[in-house]
């Protein structure tokens, strides 16, 4: 089973020289079969390969791990179409059906709301624009509003200096004029065990009779 909901963005005009407007279509899909699976998962890919490196956070997924994201039917695919090619992609589900997130902390929180968490985002870097990112968001409220929802999302420290929180308030602000809230940190944290001068000895003494 899968349904799908399209929605056809205003059409904008953009002085790119050959290309002076664009059609921007956004689509709501549920499971999404191959090619379209195979297309999103190289646009990921290509999108945080430069991110491997510069987070301890894993954005990248396997092939398998991309491969169930694309069969569950509890998580909502919206993509953006930009001229025909795909060009971004924003994912959501309750909190409920994702592993990593606790539902007992939002239903403490909101007692008897429905709590919705957005997943991923990313545009094709070669369509990297707000236009796209804008769209993307902008339809992903509208999917919550429809459901009446508590929105929950996370990002790295790397994409809070780049500023997305702002965005994102600016985006809420303007359709809901409601106001994104700080709910927690997560910080990484490490020690090299070669550092000091105390390095630690393993004890190769085996009790008599072990």
């Amino acid at each position: 089973m899968s349904s799908e909901r399209e929605r056809t963005a205003v059409q904008e005009t953009h002085h790119t020289g050959q290309h002076p407007s664009r059609l921007l279509v956004i689509r709501r899909h549920w499971v999404v079969e191959d090619p379209l699976a195979r297309r999103l998962y190289d646009m990921m890919s290509e999108a945080y390969e430069p991110h491997r490196s510069s987070t301890p956070f894993r954005y990248h997924y396997t092939e398998a791990e991309w491969a169930e994201i694309m069969q569950n039917d509890q998580l909502v695919k919206i993509v953006a179409y930009l001229d025909g090619h795909v060009a971004g992609l924003v994912t959501g589900a309750e909190v409920a059906d994702v592993d990593w997130i606790s539902d007992e902390f939002w239903q403490e929180r909101h007692p008897g709301r429905r709590v919705v968490y957005l997943q991923d985002l990313f545009v094709d870097p070669a369509h990297q624009n707000l236009r796209v990112v804008r769209a993307l968001l902008q339809d992903g409220i509208d999917y919550l509003l429809e459901r009446d929802a508590i929105v929950a999302f996370d990002m790295s420290d790397m994409l809070v200096k780049f500023g997305f929180p702002e965005l994102i308030q600016e985006i809420v602000t303007a359709q809901l004029g409601a106001t994104v809230r700080r709910v927690d940190v997560h910080h990484y944290f490490e020690f090299d065990s070669r550092e000091g001068s105390r390095r630690a000895t393993p004890n190769l003494t085996m009790a008599e009779g072990s």
